[in-house]
């Protein structure tokens, strides 16, 4: 995926095995990761999302980022490091691993990040 977003910000909901923003890596055969993840201070997704330190997330996937780009930054991480979403800054590209628009009506934090993204492109 090349982004020719022209200074729009933009979220990417989910990180498939398409991204070239890093190498993506078949971690389990099946099953689901940790449900929190911990969301680094003072990045673009802690303040889209209105949190930082450890959320409660509905990842499920069985792949994950193995190399990340020079290009991206790791903004959340579950407990054993493994990065769960990543932002390039310059070009206002936020990667999450979870699913923000399943978890919105129980957990406010996904109705804000949302909310902020949808603020964000409407300017």
């Amino acid at each position: 995926m090349r982004s020719s977003t022209a200074g729009v910000p933009t979220c990417v909901l989910l990180v498939d095995s398409t991204v070239d923003y890093g190498v993506v890596d078949q971690l389990r055969a099946s099953g689901s990761r940790p449900g929190v993840v911990i969301i680094r201070v003072q990045s673009h997704l802690a303040e889209w999302m209105g949190v930082d330190g450890i959320v409660r997330v509905n990842s499920q996937h069985h792949e994950g980022i193995k190399t990340l780009s020079p290009l991206a930054r790791p903004v959340a991480f579950t407990d054993d490091r493994l990065v769960e979403a990543f932002a390039l800054e310059v070009e206002r590209i936020i990667a999450v691993q979870w699913h923000p628009e399943v978890l919105w009506r129980c957990e406010e934090h996904a109705l804000t990040l949302l909310r902020n993204f949808v603020a964000a492109v409407s300017r």
